[in-house]
This record gives C-alpha cells, structure tokens and sequence, in this order.
C-alpha cells in the first residue's frame, strides 16, 4: 500500500487540507476561504481534521506543504505549521512551491512542457517553466503580465488560476488551463517527487519562498538607536 501523505496549504487567501495515498485522490480533505480562518488557528485545524478523519500520526509516511510564494503572512504560517507537526511527529516533510504543485497537477502524457502562473503582488505574476515531469527548467520569477506573455511560444501551455489578464496580453496557440492552487496540487507535487525518488527533508530545513521584498519596512529612514536629549 502506498505511502499517506498529509499535504497543507495557506500561502494565498484559502486554507486547504487533504490526507491521500499514492494509489488514489484525497481520502479526505477540508477547505477554509477568505476571512474564515486565521493563522493561529491553523493547527487547531489540522488537529480537529485528525479527529474527524480518524488517522494517526504514526500512519503518516510524510507531510507536503507549501512554502510560497504568497501572502508574507501565509507562507510563514504554512512554514511554521510544518516544521512545528514535523518536531513533534518525526515526520519528514515534502516543501513545495505552489508553482510547482500547479505543474504537477498539469501533468499529462503528451510529453508538453508547462509554464505555471499565480498573480502576484503589484500587477505582477510570478512563473516558473517546468518540464513534462514537474521538473522546473528555470528559477521562477515576478514578472508583468505583458513581459510573461512574450516569452510565452506558440504551443506553450500555462497552467493556473486567475489567466484572463495574461491570456488578453498573449499571442494564439496558447493552452490555457486553469487550476486552483491548494492541497491537492501540493499532494501532486510530493507524489511527483516521490516517483522521482525524491525523499522529504526534516522539519528544521523547511524554509520560505518569497520572490519579492516585503511591501513595508518599518525601520526604513530611522535610526536602530533613538538618541536622548
């Protein structure tokens, strides 16, 4: 029987949850939207979904999580969740970027290439290429919607959500597929990795992936150390 894999997901305006096996979709899954959740209650989530669905930590073979880019406020809660259930588990975990999960979702057996896309901040979108195997072919990057679409080829196919922006900027011959980023598409990444042979790392080595700077910088233009009169 395959390995079971709990996958998280809260990097962007939605919590998402789901356990699944190698052999199968979701056994199970939970999905919070905007404004029904909260970081400090991610855990409590993951707990009372335990609960519900019945599994026991010591079933699990691993944990996938993503680990951006988006929200600041969602990758470190994602990040933190992980590398917290990881300690107290022993559990390794599979960090994926939502770029990758969305590449892996797409796979197909046609041997295509992928460019997968999320908005981003400030009219950007952040893209990344990957290869028929999930496999990325270049780092991802935050590009504007009319820089994205000229490097888009004829016969490309982009893969994410929200594309109507970037499909009016774009030339023909493009498919366009949309998905929606959450746990599901984490779970693809993992199992994608792990058909690779890829194994997951431990907790403490997970980290954030940001690709832009943080919007505001309280410290900028002030001294560290306020002078007394």
């Amino acid at each position: 029987m395959g390995g079971l894999i709990l996958a998280l997901d809260c990097v962007r305006d939605r919590l998402t949850v789901a356990l699944a096996r190698e052999e199968g979709g979701p056994i199970a899954e939970i999905a919070r939207g905007p404004g029904t959740w909260r970081g400090e209650t991610v855990i409590e989530e993951l707990c009372a979904f335990r609960e519900r669905t019945g599994f026991d930590w010591r079933d699990l073979e691993a944990l996938a999580v993503c680990v951006g880019p988006g929200s600041f406020t969602g990758v470190r809660t994602a990040v933190a969740a992980a590398r917290g259930l990881a300690l107290a588990s022993g559990l390794a975990v599979h960090p994926v970027s939502v770029l990758e999960g969305l590449a892996a979702k797409a796979q197909r057996a046609d041997g295509r290439p992928v460019m997968a896309v999320v908005r981003g901040r400030r009219g950007e979108f952040y893209a990344q290429p990957f290869d028929p195997d999930a496999m990325a072919t270049a780092p991802p990057a935050a590009l504007p919607p009319q820089e994205l679409a000229v490097r888009l080829e004829p016969g490309s196919r982009v893969v994410g959500p929200e594309l109507e922006e970037l499909r009016d900027a774009a030339g023909d011959g493009i498919e366009w597929v949309e998905i929606r980023p959450g746990a599901r598409t984490v779970l693809a990444a993992a199992f994608a990795r792990r058909a690779r042979g890829e194994a997951p790392q431990p907790g403490f080595s997970v980290r954030p992936l940001y690709l832009r700077a943080p919007d505001a910088n309280p410290l900028a233009g002030r001294p560290l150390v306020v002078a007394m009169a």
